[in-house]
């Protein structure tokens, strides 16, 4: 989100004072590239997440990020450039968009996934502050390149933060109704024991059983009536 806004910095005034575009065309011209952009993204949506190459399309991601930023610092700013860059751009951060908050809700324990989003959610806007105020200087000392120069510094941090990053868990959120009054504590660690099942919340308010299983190890349906049967043999 820093990347994005410090983008933003310098996109309106590359297409009004160099491209001379109108603020209709521009409107268009982000238009087409967001949609082509999530047309594109959405295929690889499903390698992450199907195919479970989360890291790889993560790091795909932040990648093509920054090679937008030095195709936008190097290449002469034509309209069919710009084009260009923005598609590659707007793909990667529609995908990251997608799957950054998939990862934080694999990650999270259950107990505390809507802290985990809740913390997420303020670090977006966070990046947005830190790329107002740092593209804001930038701009000021060194003009439109500078900003391409900084976005594409921050990908490279990014990326060197997370290269080394591990496999993260394909886990999903399972809510089942209590039955029987709920699991008892033997039942709760029997469960636990599962190689498919990670971590397991009891909502008294709600009168819900959160479970975090990974469904290729763990069949759902059976899991429900193992549950409402309270007899955990059958898993």
């Amino acid at each position: 989100h820093a990347i994005l806004t410090i983008m933003f910095l310098a996109l309106p005034l590359i297409f009004a004072q160099q491209l001379k575009l109108s603020a209709h065309s521009q409107t268009w011209f982000y238009l087409i590239a967001i949609v082509l952009a999530f047309v594109a993204m959405l295929p690889l949506v499903i390698v992450g997440e199907v195919k479970r190459k989360l890291k790889s399309v993560f790091l795909l991601s932040i990648v093509v990020i920054g090679a937008s930023q030095l195709m936008a610092y190097y290449l002469p700013h034509s309209k069919t450039n710009m084009g260009v860059i923005l598609f590659l751009f707007f793909t990667a951060f529609t995908l990251l968009e997608s799957i950054l908050p998939s990862l934080v809700s694999k990650i999270a324990p259950l107990n505390l996934k809507g802290t985990a989003m809740g913390v997420y959610s303020t670090s977006q806007y966070l990046g947005i502050f830190v790329g107002g105020i740092a593209g804001g200087a930038v701009l000021h000392q060194f003009h439109t390149g500078g900003l391409f120069v900084l976005s594409f510094i921050l990908s490279v941090i990014w990326l060197l933060l997370l290269f080394n990053m591990a496999q993260p868990p394909y886990f999903s959120t399972l809510i089942i109704p209590w039955s029987n009054g709920g699991l008892t504590d033997h039942a709760k660690a029997s469960l636990l024991e599962h190689p498919g099942i990670k971590d397991i919340y009891l909502s008294d308010r709600e009168h819900l059983i959160y479970i975090k299983a990974d469904k290729k190890l763990i069949d759902e349906n059976k899991l429900r009536n193992a549950i409402e049967q309270d007899n955990l043999m059958d898993l």
